[in-house]
């Protein structure tokens, strides 16, 4: 029976033994379990936490964009409209020389050179001088200037020049300061574009 006993203490010793290492490996893959998956939430977490932050990174540089592309917008606008408005004032200071040109001693003489330097390529016989009322009082000087033609109040001339018409050769040449002076602002706005640089 002592045998037995003994027999039966080494069977519960090496069962214990076998035990224990089922145990520690169980143990072992459990921890080694527990960490994989341990490991692979927080690669999960970081790569949600990296993909917030990167979302959030890109709506602060829209809306900043956004914010400084409206601010540039803004800016120009308000230097178009500074230009503009000093651009209105020097055509409205021109038109206020002319004005006082048309009644200085020298507008005739400038009518009369303007005239000649039309009349020599303008078919002049039978056509029309349209001038503003004011300027009726050249009629006599415009008609001896050029010969065949007639003189007449323009309602639409307010500010001096001329435009010259044949409506038998259906060719009409404005010199009106008015048409001019429209050029003028015309070719500026071409010429004097506001380049504005980041």
């Amino acid at each position: 029976m002592a045998y037995d006993a003994q027999k039966l203490s080494v069977f519960e010793k090496a069962v214990e033994q076998e035990t224990g290492k089922k145990i520690e490996e169980i143990d072992a893959e459990i921890e080694a379990y527990k960490k994989q998956e341990y490991e692979k939430v927080r690669e999960m977490q970081y790569n949600k936490m990296y993909t917030y932050m990167q979302e959030q990174v890109r709506a602060i540089k829209a809306k900043h964009k956004r914010e400084v592309t409206q601010h540039d917008l803004a800016c120009k606008r308000e230097l178009l409209e500074y230009r503009n408005s000093l651009v209105e004032q020097v055509f409205a200071d021109a038109k206020e020389q002319l004005r006082q040109f048309t009644n200085s001693d020298s507008y005739e003489n400038y009518l009369v050179r303007r005239l000649l330097a039309v009349a020599k390529d303008f078919p002049c016989e039978g056509a029309v001088i349209r001038v503003s009322k004011e300027d009726l009082k050249f009629e006599d000087v415009l008609k001896k200037t050029v010969h065949g033609v007639t003189v007449e109040a323009d309602p639409k001339n307010h500010l001096g020049g001329f435009t010259i018409v044949n409506l038998e050769k259906r060719v009409l040449e404005d010199e009106t300061f008015e048409s001019l002076l429209e050029d003028e602002r015309q070719a500026f706005y071409e010429r004097c574009t506001l380049k504005i640089t980041d």
